[in-house]
């Protein structure tokens, strides 16, 4: 998007502001070059505002020749992009940054001469005129030989998506191992109280609040026992499931080998997933 006139007017107000102090900090005592420059560059600012971009070029042309500022070189790049000469605009972006290569808006001036490289027309190709044709002389170089890429077959295409079945299948049953475990944690603990409650009353003690609160504790964690077991057992089959479906759409079979060794055997299993 480009920027509008009144933002274009703001950045050159800026970028000049400093350079009429320096210019005026050099310009020797009753030299009214300074001043003559700074109404060219009122008046590049007027066309500006009313859109005469050559109007503008000229000013500042005329400004720059008086003081060789690069900030006009920068105003009349600005000037030439917003009415549509990427080609210069961008020669004269370049010119200025060669002027001040530690200039303060160098980052931006580099996004516009990317932006005009990208603008820049492409060059008319050159056609050369129709010659009478000759008979080509008989070559003794060897035909390209065409080299055609294999196909893959329907299993490796279907390879990705099978190994994402057996990714998900092993995190299933992962999660299926945890709540058996969890079950089992609540299951013996269930037990534990159980046992402790029975064998309080086989010793004769007496119906109390608290071993009415562990008979219920040890009853709640059965019930949580019963409940994970069956939630864990389901993921467990369910992630092997999902597992094998994955060998079948297009993954290797695991490989396995085994080795005799002294007093044993060596035992490998590899599958890709």
């Amino acid at each position: 998007m480009r920027p509008s006139v009144r933002g274009v007017r703001v950045l050159l107000a800026v970028c000049l502001s400093l350079s009429w102090a320096r210019a005026l900090a050099q310009t020797p005592p009753g030299d009214d070059t300074t001043a003559r420059a700074r109404r060219l560059y009122e008046e590049a600012n007027r066309h500006y505002d009313l859109r005469e971009y050559d109007e503008a070029i000229e000013a500042c042309r005329a400004g720059y020749e008086l003081m060789p500022l690069p900030e006009f070189l920068f105003n009349i790049a600005q000037a030439y992009r917003l009415k549509g000469d990427c080609v210069e605009a961008l020669s004269f972006y370049r010119n200025y940054l060669r002027a001040s290569p530690a200039a303060r808006n160098r980052a931006k001036v580099e996004a516009f001469i990317a932006e005009m490289q990208r603008c820049v027309p492409a060059p008319v190709p050159v056609v050369s005129p129709p010659t009478t044709p000759q008979a080509p002389a008989p070559s003794t170089r060897m035909p390209p030989v065409r080299v055609v890429a294999p196909r893959e077959s329907p299993a490796a295409e279907g390879a990705p998506h099978g190994r994402s079945k057996r990714i998900f299948g092993l995190l299933v049953a992962g999660a299926g191992v945890a709540v058996l475990g969890t079950g089992l944690y609540y299951g013996l603990d269930a037990r534990a109280k159980s046992d402790e409650v029975a064998t309080f009353f086989e010793r004769g003690g007496m119906w109390t609040a608290r071993y009415q609160a562990l008979e219920s504790d040890g009853q709640s964690a059965a019930t949580r026992a019963k409940i994970l077991g069956v939630a864990g057992g389901a993921a467990l089959v369910g992630g092997a499931l999902l597992y094998a479906l994955g060998w079948r759409e297009g993954s290797e079979a695991p490989a396995l080998a085994a080795a005799p060794l002294g007093g044993g055997a060596w035992v490998s299993w590899c599958s890709a997933f």
